[in-house]
């Protein structure tokens, strides 16, 4: 049996061992020389000299296998349940270090201590909801068999047939070799697939996303947070760990919380939030937490809107997001027969949530037209290629003008029917003021943030508003600390320079 005993600030642990009467102590939440005296008071001298050793050697085996698989022992702590061979988080607050949870959030957006009655609520809500990988060392490649993915993606085309999946990337072709944008999006049909039988019912999730709304606020309609900044550019902020195409990017246990709630205070209307567990370790615990959070700093009506990141192919991933506290999902062109995408537009918009639909090539324009989309996402880069075009978004707003379709944030029409996001590639102020020349009403901006030291000072830099990019134009100085990370950028201080006319 475990027992658990409270003492000051320290919670400690005590199992007995079935097969010796030695205690096994587990300490948490404690300060250093806290956890040598608990260790001490119940342990004789031996145990505890023991118990340093055992210490010593996992530590030690530990290191060397992050040297080996890439992890480091941190994340080992994020507490987990085991449902036949897959874990599954089993609270909201599994992937955030101890010391930070139970918090608070003070009027200036200020992390403070005390406990917190929403993310208890959320927290047995939450528990086995989320899809994670077996470990966090487990290469994504050897989950499934190429055979295995690739019957994943050709069930998503069964009811439409070959008319509605014309758009996919390599369709028709036996000997296509999937992308990585396939790999991962059949990984994760195949995931629910295994795991169905052991999460909530439909009829559950439905319950959970009522009671979530009743205790915490209504869905946002993204367009019209989107369009209400007008004529400053919305920002969708992103929160990843990392990504297949530009590795680790945050520690495993880095609190979305946290990050959402400075993007929040700094003016970003969306906070998109990546829950692909495997090559992305995000999860849907992450959503509820910026959720939970910006709620709690802002109200529910001033709050950022939440958009869950996925490689969405089902109905059920989208009932998950809106009883997990999301506002909105990503549905991928790319990935979506015409037919798939259509229905799922249909169920998102039962719910209350207007979907984001991402395009990238010109035909998968053509299909999210089609299929009803209004909120279009133009992702800047080839997901089956990663190569990066920042014309693309400027390239579709073209199309749509052509087509006579009104979409121009801050134009004549106060409520234009379509609205444009740009996706991918952008962190600079002259990004966003390319982008808001042509119309577009968002950008998302992921990597840039992730990695600047001040994601406040970042988002600031990007000069959202027209007047601030106005104002900004003609100084000589950049203001490089804190602004955000801008990729393949290179900073050199040359000894015994000190001004510019030494520079030249």
């Amino acid at each position: 049996m475990l027992k658990t005993e409270h003492s000051g600030a320290a919670i400690v642990e005590k199992k007995k061992d079935r097969t010796t009467t030695e205690e096994d102590v587990i300490i948490a939440d404690a300060e250093p020389l806290a956890q040598v005296a608990a260790i001490m008071l119940s342990m004789n001298q031996e145990g505890f000299f023991n118990y340093l050793f055992r210490v010593f050697i996992v530590t030690a085996l530990f290191r060397s296998s992050s040297c080996i698989f890439g992890f480091s022992p941190s994340s080992l702590s994020s507490a987990s349940t085991t449902i036949g061979s897959t874990h599954h988080w089993s609270s909201v607050d599994s992937l955030v270090p101890a010391s930070k949870r139970s918090r608070q959030i003070d009027n200036k957006g200020a992390i403070v201590g005390g406990g917190s009655t929403i993310r208890a609520m959320a927290a047995s809500q939450q528990e086995t909801t989320t899809p994670v990988p077996q470990t966090q060392t487990q290469n994504p490649d050897e989950l499934y068999t190429a055979e295995q993915l690739k019957d994943a993606l050709a069930s998503l085309s069964v009811t439409g047939g070959a008319s509605a999946s014309q758009h996919i990337h390599g369709y028709g072709d036996p000997n296509h070799e999937l992308s990585m944008l396939q790999k991962v999006t059949a990984t994760r049909i195949l995931d629910y697939q295994k795991l169905m039988p052991s999460l909530p019912k439909e009829e559950e999730l439905e319950k959970m996303a009522a009671d979530f709304a009743k205790e915490h606020g209504p869905i946002l309609n993204i367009q019209n947070v989107i369009q209400e900044k007008a004529p400053a550019m919305a920002l969708a902020a992103e929160f990843k760990r990392a990504s297949p195409s530009k590795g680790p990017m945050a520690s495993i246990d880095k609190s979305c919380g946290e990050q959402a709630v400075q993007y929040a205070t700094a003016g970003a209307r969306m906070i998109s939030i990546l829950t692909e567990p495997h090559w992305f370790i995000g999860s849907l615990q992450d959503m509820t937490d910026a959720r939970l959070d910006t709620t709690q700093l802002l109200g529910p009506d001033k709050r950022p809107a939440i958009l869950r990141k996925e490689f969405v192919t089902n109905r059920y991933m989208i009932l998950e997001a809106a009883a997990g506290g999301a506002d909105t999902i990503l549905l991928i062109v790319a990935t979506l027969p015409a037919d798939l995408l259509e229905d799922l537009i249909t169920y998102a918009r039962s719910l209350g949530m207007e979907p984001l639909v991402e395009v990238h090539a010109g035909v998968e324009l053509d299909v999210a037209l089609g299929a009803g989309a209004r909120v279009i996402g133009v992702n800047n880069r080839n997901l089956h290629t990663f190569q990066m075009n920042l014309s693309t978004t400027s390239d579709t707003a073209a199309e749509l003008a052509r087509r006579g379709l009104s979409f121009h944030h801050g134009g004549e029409e106060a409520a234009p029917e379509y609205t444009i996001c740009a996706l991918s590639g952008m962190s600079s102020s002259s990004d966003v003021h390319r982008y808001r020349q042509c119309g577009v009403a968002m950008c998302l901006i992921g990597e840039s943030l992730m990695r600047a030291a001040d994601p406040k000072a970042a988002i600031a830099s990007l000069c959202l508003d027209p007047a601030d990019h106005e104002t900004s134009q003609g100084k000589t100085t950049a203001n490089v600390v804190g602004s955000a990370y801008t990729a393949g950028t290179k900073l050199v201080k040359v000894c015994g320079i000190t001004n510019p006319e030494d520079a030249l």
